[in-house]
């Protein structure tokens, strides 16, 4: 039986009643971009590499990244070329965002009452135009350095780092911010920036814009809802599948094993996170329910996986709330432990779980990195213009 969740309780479908059948989001660009996707879930039992061969899959992995990036520049005509075809669409957007400081009002309302903040809205523009931090060096900016710092702390414990720059709503579904905003270019250039700067420090990451692009032509269900910036558990459940084609090169499970969790249906049905904590009571009633699907993933004992539910998984996930940790069993660690088959240890703070990072994981000890072989370091694109902070981690 489907279930719903709703504030961290279970309850089945047909105790509640569905407010609304789906949340219809125009379709932006298709990025002309080959992507490889997983099809289904937890597909990946048996596919582990040795480890001279898990190097070299990374070592191919971080070229054809680099390789694809490469072409997103090409195909925008230049880092100029980009930058200059986007300035009518951020004045714009910059018009809206000092209209609404103005009055206070703390948000932005696009087409078909989507709605966006205008402090990610401001960081986002900041982070694509290079306003921050150095301009357009990226090695200047904080976030490189905190992120490279890691990268070679990590590798000196023989511990790989990706890094997931999750693009935001607006880079998926390009209209629902603006009628204006572009289509044929992404959105937020400074993003492949930073990962074209970080794979040239060897730090291996993964740009999930061109997979999600992809999937908003294969079905009707969206990948961000209109009342929030998180992602649905569509998106969610990709970035899962992408992660575990990559975590796939390690032996971190037997050839022979079987997946050791276990999942069921839910569906979740709330208030948008924006709608309840912007807008008055009275106003609220206008916009759409935050109505998902997904999978709620079990351990082996029957227990819903929750996001830190396996303290000394060789895989830690960490970042910021696009854990989606208040989904009791419905957290990205979850999920891309479902999806991979591998322990996946779960670590957020709001905001500014990535950017903390290094800090975090100093406070944990020797210890915490014992068991140890993969860190997935992730937070939305625009948070990359913020400032890091750069720890050494424990001996």
């Amino acid at each position: 039986m489907t279930e719903y969740i709703r504030e961290h309780e279970i309850y089945p479908i047909d105790q509640v009643a569905s407010r609304q059948k789906g949340l219809p989001i125009s379709v932006g660009r298709l990025h002309p971009i080959v992507v490889l996707l997983l099809v289904g879930s937890s597909v990946l039992f048996g596919a582990n590499a040795s480890t001279d061969e898990a190097a070299q899959l990374r070592a191919d992995a971080i070229r054809s990244t680099g390789e694809q990036i490469a072409l997103t520049i090409a195909e925008a005509g230049g880092w100029d070329a980009w930058n200059v075809a986007l300035e009518p669409f951020y004045r714009e957007l910059r018009e809206q965002c000092d209209k609404a400081d103005a009055t206070g009002q703390g948000y932005l309302i696009g087409p078909e009452k989507s709605l966006f903040t205008v402090a990610l809205t401001r960081f986002a523009m900041e982070h694509a135009q290079g306003t921050e931090q150095g301009g357009q060096d990226i090695r200047k900016t904080t976030s490189y350095a905190a992120i490279v710092s890691l990268h070679r702390q990590l590798a000196a414990r023989s511990i790989d780092l990706i890094v997931v720059p999750i693009p935001q709503k607006e880079e998926v579904y390009p209209r629902s911010i603006s009628l204006s905003a572009p289509t044929d270019v992404p959105l937020y250039p400074q993003r492949y920036r930073y990962m074209e700067s970080l794979l040239e420090a060897d730090v291996e990451v993964v740009d999930l814009l061109p997979a999600l692009v992809t999937a908003t032509s294969e079905a009707d269900t969206p990948l961000f809802p209109k009342a929030d910036l998180h992602w649905n558990n569509r998106a969610m459940g990709i970035a899962s599948e992408v992660l575990a084609l990559r975590l796939s090169r390690y032996n971190l499970i037997p050839a022979t094993q079987t997946n050791p969790y276990t999942t069921k249906p839910f569906r979740l049905e709330a208030p948008g996170p924006l709608v309840s904590y912007y807008l008055p009571e009275g106003e609220q009633a206008k916009f759409e329910y935050l109505v998902d699907e997904g999978l709620q993933v079990f351990l082996p004992d029957g227990a819903p996986y929750e996001y830190d539910s396996i303290p000394d998984g060789p895989v830690l996930l960490i970042g910021d709330s696009f854990m989606m940790r208040a989904r009791s069993g419905g957290s990205w660690a979850a999920r891309l432990a479902y999806d991979s088959g591998i322990p996946v240890t779960g670590y957020m703070e709001n905001q500014k779980g990535a950017q903390s990072a290094a800090r975090i994981l100093a406070r944990k000890g020797p210890a915490f990195f014992e068991n140890r072989q993969v860190v997935i370091l992730y937070t939305v694109g625009g948070m990359l213009s913020r400032l890091w902070f750069q720890q050494e981690l424990p001996a």
